[in-house]
């Protein structure tokens, strides 16, 4: 877990609970502050969306950005009794991620094989898109 959390710092991710793809950004110098992660969201979540997150400062102004934002307090609730906010599909997302990581791959290429495997494995199904992808991936290795 430790070695996860040093080589994960400092990345962005989104997960669209509809249609299950998926984004991984990594934050430039691993910031985490309000202008990086406002910067990448917008650049990375169409206007209008519906943003769940924890209660973390960095993520209050999203509602001004053109986002609709919901949040859910950790410490007292998995799911908000009001709104139905959770962050179970994230923290699900996170889960698989982390199981992908190894210290041979660069980051990006983690991130793009996981981002491409959640998009196939959505729209095609496993077996229909496994050899392309482990194709895709030695390419990228090289």
């Amino acid at each position: 877990k430790q070695w996860y959390q040093r080589r994960v710092r400092g990345v962005l991710g989104g997960i669209c609970r509809r249609t299950g793809h998926c984004f991984l950004v990594q934050c430039l110098g691993n910031s985490s502050d309000a202008a990086t992660l406002l910067t990448l969201i917008q650049k990375n979540v169409m206007p209008g969306t519906t943003i769940h997150t924890d209660q973390w400062a960095a993520y209050n102004q999203l509602s001004t950005k053109g986002f609709t934002h919901l949040t859910v307090n950790r410490t007292l609730y998995f799911v908000d009794p009001l709104t139905n906010c959770h962050r179970n599909t994230q923290e699900g997302m996170w889960h698989h991620l982390k199981r992908r990581l190894d210290s041979h791959q660069s980051l990006e290429h983690v991130f793009i094989e996981f981002m491409l495997r959640r998009r196939f494995e959505a729209n095609c199904g496993v077996a229909q898109i496994e050899n392309a992808l482990h194709a895709f991936v030695a390419v990228l290795r090289y």
